[in-house]
C-alpha cells in the first residue's frame, strides 16, 4: 500500500502541504470541520444533482475509511503502516555570548 501523503498527483501533495502548513497552531477540531467544509464543497460544486453527490460522498468517504482502518491491526490497536517522515526545524539560537564572543 502507498503513502496517499506521498504516492498522490504532485498537485495534490503540494496542496497537502500548504494546508498542513496554514493548520499549525489551530485546534484539531477547527482542522477536522475546515478539511470537511472543503470536501463537502469539492462534492457540491462538482455534482449537479442529490443522487450524484451521494454517490460520491459515500465512494470518497469510503476510500478514506479503507486508508484509515488500515493503520490499526486486528485487535484494534494502532499500528504503524507508512514511515514516519517527521522532521524537527530548530530555530536559528545565537550562541554567541553578550560581549561579543
Amino acid at each position: 500500500m502507498n503513502d496517499p501523503l506521498t504516492q498522490g498527483p504532485l498537485a495534490e501533495h503540494e496542496l497537502f502541504q500548504r494546508l498542513s502548513q496554514l493548520s499549525s497552531g489551530f485546534p484539531r477540531d477547527a482542522v477536522f470541520g475546515a478539511a470537511a467544509n472543503l470536501l463537502l464543497n469539492a462534492i457540491r460544486q462538482d455534482c449537479a444533482t442529490r443522487a450524484k453527490a451521494e454517490v460520491s460522498f459515500d465512494d470518497s468517504f469510503g476510500r478514506l475509511k479503507s486508508i484509515l482502518l488500515a493503520h490499526y491491526d486486528g485487535a484494534g490497536r494502532r499500528r504503524s503502516v507508512f514511515p514516519f517522515r517527521q522532521s524537527i526545524e530548530v530555530p536559528c539560537i545565537d550562541m554567541r555570548h553578550k560581549n561579543g564572543r
